[in-house]
């Protein structure tokens, strides 16, 4: 199923528009709603509304969060080779 289009973008409105009517702060008379500020300041600014979450960018393959620099050293070194003794003989 797919997400419905985020709401800026079913507005048809240049961002000089969006951005006129931000500084004015009304719209045929009425003062703009919180949301049609978020609204407004989306289109003008070309990105997300400020209501959006910042998410960080996913890791890499092979990438791994909380790793210090010695874990990292240790991990990019190959395995030491163990040595392998005969068992006891009896």
């Amino acid at each position: 199923m797919a997400k419905p289009p985020k709401p800026s973008a079913k507005v048809n409105m240049s961002p000089g528009k969006a951005k006129q009517i931000l500084t004015d702060g009304t719209v045929r008379g009425n003062p703009l709603s919180q949301a049609q500020k978020g609204l407004f300041g989306a289109i003008a600014g070309g990105g997300g509304s400020a209501a959006a979450p910042k998410r960080k960018p996913p890791l890499a393959i092979g990438q791994r969060p909380g790793l210090g620099k010695r874990t990292k050293a240790a991990m990019a070194k190959p395995p030491k080779q163990m040595k392998l003794q005969a068992p006891p003989r009896i």
